[in-house]
């Protein structure tokens, strides 16, 4: 799909559940151990849900992975981030029943989709 299409299709799907998103290169997207320390000692959910630290894959793992992709979209709600990750739970399913079965949602954030 092109970055064009890619937008009108995201546009679409988007327009009534994020306020805003943009097409990044995944390239852009720093990762480091000091998000891991934010995580341990600025967070009381520490420890607590798969999708964080420790049970986050590290930042060597996360830029591999990130490295296997071209694009990637970046969503912001400030209003409703707990709603964001339903976002990027739908989003995912919907990419990958269109065809596109590399699509791969990391929110950020304790999930409260279901129970670890």
């Amino acid at each position: 799909m092109s970055r064009e299409a890619l937008e009108e299709y995201l546009a679409l799907f988007l327009s009534e559940k994020v306020r805003d998103f943009r097409l990044i290169d995944p390239r852009e997207v720093v990762t480091g151990e000091w998000v891991r320390l934010k995580c341990q000692y600025g967070c009381d959910g520490y420890g607590m849900c798969l999708t964080c630290p420790p049970y986050s894959p590290e930042p060597q793992r996360t830029r591999k992975v990130l490295d296997s992709y071209t694009r990637a979209v970046l969503l912001w709600q400030p209003e409703s981030w707990r709603d964001l990750r339903r976002v990027c739970a739908d989003l995912e399913r919907e990419l990958f029943l269109s065809g596109y079965y590399r699509a791969f949602a990391m929110p950020s954030g304790p999930c409260e989709l279901c129970d670890p």
